[in-house]
């Protein structure tokens, strides 16, 4: 009896020594936390603990009880922790940011777990704690303050869920690893800019590529000192194999071939040719490049970690859109997007609604900054092109006012108190269709009259908002699951005619609206117009065959008035509505100014338009004859 009282005394007095020494951790811990705290963090030994508040709020919780240390062996491994601080190197991150040197000096000392590193152990299991969170926020929302950087930046931070992810490490189910890499972004495009960094900075593949002589074009048949130049740097980039040509300055095919993927792989223009441009992207050194791989890695750990379902990704540098359905690619787009000086924010929103035959209302600085000039010049170009003008009479109000009422002169940015407002049309800034993201930035997307700038390769030419290419297509994706908007519908939408006063070759003045329902065919004498056909139509076939439902409209009609006049007072049997336009309004409005075009005015007062591109009149009746 006497030898099991003492067993069980001297049990109790080792369970009261180890609960005096783990007492004393977690008063150590304590006493760490307040100073961490009274220092904001900075402390101690050089070390920034930068998540202290919550690391203070979760050893509160566990009344300062070590996670990492017993007290004579480690409670929970740390080698799975520092494997990972490690790897951030390999997600474009530096180790020493995590404590690296410090832990793995300490946590290897033989003497650790003696009684005089106590304060030690302490330092070491906040050290590590903040290094497990600190990673993690890393990974899910990236180590630099986007804000800081780009001044129109607006994704909302992930929230982090600390306590949730310091718990882990109190759970043996859990692994360490498996917590902190579930905070990565989980796309293609991130795994991408990682396979690419390994590739430059580390796989021994790639070397430090030579710089290329400026000079003139590079092309076939080339040779000469930057054509060896040339071919080396591209065999540094693994674009080309050196060994296997057998003149090494010289401009064959196979260099071309070479200097093409790279184009591709750059978005350049793919012709195999090294102009200005290629010239410049061949000679952006390797570092350069190491370093924008890794600046685009965290710009993607900005990002949402969960983006939905279904979203749509801009990427602003390649000009391009991609739609994504469950992480697949199911339609991308040729963008515009802002130019240098009005450059496109980042940010991200939710697509509120779309808009069919949208009025584009144009914000203040574009206003005053490209439409002032314009209209001081000739207030008319207001009116050419389709815009209404509004004042603002108090409380917000607005009025219509005539342009010829404002003294436009004496108006400049700072008493500009107007609004422009561009009505529907073909030539709508906006086009037919615009996206709509409410935002504090005024940005959505849309279409645009001007589509012969998708064939350019740098698209960067709007004042902000974005161009897309396939508009029609997105709206489609959009609205499938509601039945009356579909393709046909969507495309079919009327634009409504502007009332537009214009003068008949009797001298009487009309309104657009006067001829409902009928078909007005617009110029083809107009000499200005590239596109347009030159010479006078047969207005004798015209009136014979279309009399009913016709109405002419000749365009910028200066030079050309008197020759009309003079061919109807030769042919009195000519009966025909031919209206003058001498300013191109009209034209300006349904996109004339650049092709030749019918239009069908419906009985409701919307419009129907052809575009027939560059015709002879024989093709240009016959496309009429189809709309009719």
């Amino acid at each position: 009896m006497k030898k099991i009282l003492l067993v069980f005394l001297f049990m109790v007095l080792i369970f009261n020594l180890n609960a005096a020494a783990q007492s004393e951790l977690a008063m150590s811990i304590r006493n760490h936390l307040l100073v961490i705290e009274e220092y904001e963090g900075h402390f101690p030994e050089g070390e920034n603990v930068g998540f202290y508040q919550e690391l203070i709020e979760f050893y509160d919780q566990r009344h300062h009880r070590s996670i990492w240390f017993g007290e004579e062996k480690l409670k929970n491994d740390p080698k799975s922790l520092i494997k990972e601080i490690k790897n951030s190197y390999f997600e474009g991150l530096n180790p020493s940011d995590y404590h690296l040197a410090i832990i793995e000096s300490c946590i290897n000392e033989d003497s650790l777990f003696s009684e005089e590193h106590l304060d030690k152990r302490a330092l070491m299991d906040i050290l590590l704690t903040n290094a497990y969170l600190s990673l993690a926020s890393d990974y899910l929302n990236g180590k630099i303050d986007a804000e800081i950087i780009i001044d129109d930046y607006n994704y909302q931070a992930e929230s982090l869920e600390a306590q949730k992810l310091l718990s882990y490490l109190t759970n043996e189910k859990i692994e360490i690893s498996k917590a902190i890499n579930n905070q990565l972004p989980k796309t293609d495009n991130y795994e991408q800019l990682k396979e690419k960094l390994a590739y430059y900075r580390d796989s021994g593949k790639i070397e430090a590529w030579p710089k290329i002589e400026l000079g003139e074009s590079l092309g076939i048949g080339a040779a000469g000192i930057r054509v060896s130049q040339l071919i080396k740097n591209l065999d540094a980039r693994n674009y080309l194999n050196i060994e296997g040509l057998k003149y090494k300055d010289q401009f064959n095919q196979n260099v071309k071939w070479a200097v093409q993927q790279f184009q591709l792989d750059n978005g350049l223009k793919s012709d195999g040719v090294v102009g200005k441009k290629t010239f410049t992207a061949l000679n952006i050194p390797l570092e350069y490049r190491i370093k924008q791989l890794i600046i685009n890695m965290e710009r993607w750990r900005w990002l949402p970690e969960n983006l939905g379902s279904r979203y749509i990704y801009v990427n602003i540098a390649d000009y391009n859109l991609k739609l994504y359905e469950d992480n697949q690619v199911i339609m991308q787009m040729k963008t515009i997007v802002g130019k240098e000086q009005r450059s496109t924010p980042v940010f991200s929103d939710t697509i509120k609604y779309l808009v069919i035959n949208p009025y584009w209302y144009v914000p203040k600085s574009i206003a005053v900054e490209d439409k002032l000039p314009l209209i001081k010049e000739d207030y008319s170009y207001l009116k050419e092109n389709n815009y209404s003008l509004f004042q603002y009479t108090g409380n917000n109000k607005l009025e219509e006012i005539d342009p010829a009422e404002v003294n436009w002169p004496k108006i400049d940015e700072d008493n500009f108190n107007y609004l422009l407002r561009q009505n529907p049309g073909d030539n709508n800034a906006l086009g037919r269709i615009k996206f709509m993201f409410p935002n504090k930035f005024s940005i959505y997307l849309h279409d645009t009259p001007g589509r012969y700038l998708f064939s350019e390769n740098e698209r960067g030419f709007s004042s902000g908002c974005i161009r897309i290419e396939k508009p029609i297509d997105l709206a489609e994706y959009l609205l499938n699951d509601q039945e009356k908007w579909n393709r046909e519908n969507i495309e079919e939408e009327k634009v409504y005619a502007p009332d537009f006063s214009l003068t008949g070759m009797d001298g009487e003045t009309y309104t657009l609206s006067h001829f409902q329902g009928k078909k007005v065919m617009v110029n083809f004498w107009a000499t200005w117009c590239p596109y347009c056909v030159e010479e006078m139509p047969d207005l004798t076939k015209l009136a014979q065959e279309y009399s009913d439902d016709l109405v002419v409209l000749a365009i910028n009609v200066d030079e050309s008035e008197s020759k009309i006049q003079g061919f109807l007072d030769d042919n009195p049997e000519i009966d025909l509505n031919i209206l003058l336009d001498p300013k191109a309004k009209t034209a300006g409005t349904y996109g004339a100014n650049a092709l030749p075009l019918t239009i069908g005015i419906n009985s409701d007062g919307s419009v129907e338009t052809g575009y027939p591109g560059m015709l002879k009149y024989e093709q240009m009746v016959g496309m009429y004859e189809m709309l009719n």
